[in-house]
């Protein structure tokens, strides 16, 4: 996506060309979405690919969104950002956070709910103009079946396996239980799973939603007993 937001930079004129001439926005979302779409088509596990516009500028277009349909990839009417509240990560994370960031954000693992609830990350970059302006963003979706997949093929000697955890240590993928641990933060140090802890515990408390979780961390390697969350 680096390649697509460079030439979409490079193609960019002004917000004030693009609204006083919607053939130059035309034109511009058609040699951009060619490249989105071939890069999509050329991506394995991506799923989807976009350029959305900034809904205050109040452009002739809202972007362009290609999604992939079995063998074919195909244009999606995009998301109507103004519909959802800011914080409604399900339906427009992808959109807020990389532009509150001002730099290219990978979203953590998320339900999206404009693609029949697909589990996905997404890479997303923010676009401005000279004067700071946010135009919109470029991102791409992937998804975490897909990863999952590549997760689940690593063996470590005979019973060993790898999980995955997000940008926060949090887990959120474990062969055993496969599902997302979002009341577990991970304590790492290495590439290894170490005690760290001198009572042996590799969870601590998760926020003020979950209580500290006990568990024998050596039947937790192995995948042995299963380990309960609880709610307060």
């Amino acid at each position: 996506m680096n390649t697509c937001n460079d030439y979409a930079v490079s193609r960019f004129d002004s917000i004030e060309k693009f609204k006083n001439d919607p053939d130059t926005l035309e034109r511009y979302n058609d040699s951009v979405g060619q490249l989105i779409k071939n890069v999509l088509n050329n991506t394995d596990a991506a799923i989807s690919g976009y350029i959305r516009y900034n809904p205050e500028l109040k452009l002739s277009s809202d972007g362009i969104f290609w999604v992939k349909d079995s063998d074919k990839i195909i244009a999606h009417q995009p998301t109507a950002i103004e519909a959802y509240d800011k914080d409604d990560a399900e339906h427009v994370a992808w959109y807020y956070e990389p532009l509150k960031a001002k730099k290219p954000v990978w979203i953590d693992p998320y339900i999206n709910k404009n693609l029949n609830d697909i589990k996905m990350i997404s890479y997303v970059i923010p676009l401005f103009d000279n004067s700071g302006t946010a135009v919109g963003i470029i991102g791409m979706d992937i998804a975490m079946s897909r990863i999952t997949a590549m997760v689940d093929e690593i063996k470590l000697y005979d019973t060993g396996y790898a999980f995955l955890c997000d940008s926060k240590g949090d887990m959120v993928y474990h062969i055993p239980y496969k599902r997302v641990l979002v009341c577990f933060r991970l304590y790492l140090s290495t590439i290894n799973i170490l005690f760290l802890q001198t009572n042996h515990a590799l969870f601590n408390q998760y926020g003020d939603d979950c209580i500290k979780i006990k568990v024998d961390a050596f039947n937790h390697m192995i995948g042995s007993k299963a380990v309960d969350c609880c709610e307060r």
